[in-house]
This record gives structure tokens, C-alpha cells and sequence, in this order.
């Protein structure tokens, strides 16, 4: 939803430190409490139906604390599009909570601190460690290698690729630069390593992630988003798309490897259309067995927070803050004009 930029760092850097300045709406206690029922309440339909029924009365019964708050809008959208084990751990948040607006409040804005804010501004360019040494440069070479040295979504083939005749693509076919494109954003692990508080703050990013999206628990952690199952080979364009939540690959169920292509835009990526055949599901295939395909629980969760972005109006409010903070100048004015507080709040996100 934005170009990178140091801001974008500095503005994940003051989204992490509010975290921290957050009450949890849940006691220690609570949270523990609500670990154990997950693991059991999946089996029990009809503890499921009522507890269903009890949250979305909660939610519906929420007054609002002024005209732009939109807890209640926060709160049943991540209900609608996280899957049923993402869905039951915020049931039961909900349940736990109770007719307390004030901590339903409190609930829906971790939602969006912990979860939304940070995966649309963590800079996908953020150099980690790369997985057992490689270089991102190798395994760019890698993931063109296992994807056929074209996007994996438009089949539209590398430029470099075709340069080099590591591939001739035919004579009517296009090529364009492709981008090495994480799933989930590298930044998340951006402040993985640091001390004290920042360290502190992405532990709480990452307990939301795992505890909304339990399908990621396992697969990766802050030192592994280097990883090939979290890379796909993606023409420029389609990076910019897919890195703004513009478009998601949703797992068709049992089907591996295959995706339903969702828009949460009306606008189309120009020049990279897909052929005739595909252009409802991306199907992908190894060219090269020693590179893992993507796993689908990441173009699953990624594609969880597009639909949460679009739906809630968070995305569009994110991408409007930051775009106006882009325009924010570095230095303050020598005659005190410059509005600080405004600049502050934005690079916050506070109006978020």
C-alpha cells in the first residue's frame, strides 16, 4: 500500500512501542484459560453453535463511544474471514469479555495494532539473516529456478531469465523484471533481535499471529521468513499488488498447490494478466524438487488480511495516513510552523 522507505521502518518502530502501552483486555489467567478450551471446543458442535451465538450477540450489543468508533465493525469482520481455528480462539476472547465495552474496545484495537498495522508496513525490503546462509540473491536464483523463471501468477517470463537463455520464452510471449516476493512481510522480524522493549513489542506481534492464525504456529517464527516456502517468483507489478493486499491466493480445499485468485481491488495489474485458463486459480508447479513450493497456510493468512483490510475500511485508512506522512517534511521549520503533533500522530498511525 506503500512504497519502502526509511518511514516505513520508523513507522512500524512507534506501532510496535504502542503495543506495550496497551492494556490487555485479558488477565494472564484468562488467556491460559482459553488455550486449553481450544483444543477441545473444536469437537463440541454444540458448544461451538452457542459460543457462536454468544459472541456475535456481544458484538451486536456493543455501544459505541463515539461516531467513528468501529469496534463492533472490527470485531465481526475478523470473525467472518479468519478460518474456524482463528475464529474459535476470538469466540471465546469475546465470550471471556463478556458485556464489557470498554475491553471490547480495547480487544478490537490490538486486532488492528498487532495484526493489521504491522503487516501492511512492514518493509518487505528488510535485510534478515537468509535461511542456512544463502543470500537473497541466491535464492532468488532458487525460486526462479523451481517456479519455471516466469511469475507464478501472469506466466509471464524473467527478463534476466531470458537474457541470460537460461529460458526462451516464444517468440509472441512477454517478458519483464520479476521481484523474489516474500508472502508474509520480512519485516515482521524486524525487531526480532533487538533489546528491551522492542523485543518485547514483536513478541506480542508474533503471540497475535500465531494465536489468530494457529495454521502459521510451526512453520515459521521471526529468524525463518527467509524461508522458500514463504517465497514465490512474482512479476513487479503483481508484487506491488500482492504486497499492498490488493490481490490474495485463497487454498482451494484439497488441491494442493491451487488458489483462488481474489481481487480487493476494481483496478487490474497492467500488462500482467494471466492466460486463458487461468485466470481464476493459480496453479503452481516445481521445476525443481530441491526448492519447496510455497506453503499454503501463508497465501492463506495473507490472503485472511487482505479480505479484513477491505472489509473493515482499515486498509484504506492505513494507506491514506502513510500516504500523507510520505509528504511530511524531515526537518522542523525555523520559524515553529510545522505542525509536530499532526506529524506524530500520523507516523503513529493514531487515527488508525
Amino acid at each position: 500500500m506503500m512504497a519502502d522507505s526509511p518511514m516505513r521502518a520508523r513507522s512500524l518502530a512507534n506501532v510496535l512501542s504502542t503495543l506495550l502501552a496497551q492494556q490487555h483486555p485479558l488477565s494472564v489467567q484468562e488467556i491460559e484459560d482459553i488455550q486449553r478450551e481450544l483444543s477441545t471446543a473444536l469437537t463440541h458442535p454444540d458448544r461451538l453453535l452457542k459460543l457462536n451465538e454468544a459472541s456475535n450477540k456481544i458484538v451486536e450489543s456493543y455501544k459505541p463511544s463515539s461516531t467513528d468508533d468501529n469496534t463492533a465493525n472490527i470485531l465481526q469482520v475478523f470473525l467472518e474471514f479468519l478460518s474456524k481455528h482463528g475464529q474459535l480462539a476470538l469466540m471465546l476472547d469475546i465470550e471471556t469479555i463478556g458485556r464489557d465495552d470498554a475491553k471490547l474496545k480495547l480487544l478490537a484495537k490490538r486486532l488492528v495494532d498487532a495484526i493489521l498495522k504491522p503487516n501492511v508496513i512492514a518493509d518487505s525490503s528488510t535485510q534478515l539473516k537468509p535461511l542456512n546462509g544463502r543470500s537473497l540473491e541466491t535464492m532468488k536464483a532458487h525460486c526462479l529456478q523451481r517456479d519455471g523463471f516466469r511469475c507464478a501468477y501472469s506466466h509471464i517470463f524473467d527478463r534476466r531469465s531470458a537474457f541470460d537463455k537460461k529460458i526462451v520464452p516464444p517468440a509472441d510471449a512477454f517478458v519483464q523484471g520479476t521481484h523474489l516476493t516474500h508472502i508474509l512481510p520480512l519485516g515482521l522480524g524486524k525487531f526480532n533481535n533487538a533489546d528491551g522493549r522492542q523485543k518485547e513489542a514483536s513478541d506480542v506481534l508474533w503471540f497475535a499471529l500465531y494465536r489468530y492464525f494457529p495454521g502459521l504456529k510451526g512453520k515459521f517464527d521471526p529468524e525463518t521468513l527467509n524461508q522458500y516456502q514463504n517465497l514465490v517468483t512474482f512479476a513487479i507489478g503483481v508484487h506491488a499488488t500482492f504486497d499492498g493486499y490488493f490481490i490474495a491466493f485463497d487454498p482451494l480445499p484439497q488441491q494442493m498447490h491451487r488458489y483462488e485468485i481474489k481481487w480487493f481491488t476494481p483496478w487490474p495489474i497492467g500488462g500482467a494478466t494471466p492466460p486463458q485458463g487461468h485466470q481464476d486459480v493459480m496453479t503452481l508447479s516445481s521445476k525443481d524438487p530441491r526448492y519447496p513450493l510455497p506453503d499454503p497456510e501463508f497465501f492463506r493468512a495473507h490472503c485472511q488480511v487482505s479480505a479484513i483490510l477491505e472489509a473493515s475500511g482499515i486498509g484504506h485508512l492505513i494507506d491514506a495516513e502513510l500516504g500523507a506522512a510520505e509528504e511530511d517534511p524531515e526537518n522542523l521549520d525555523p520559524n515553529g510552523s510545522t505542525d509536530v503533533g499532526s506529524i506524530l500522530r500520523r507516523r503513529m498511525l493514531m487515527d488508525v
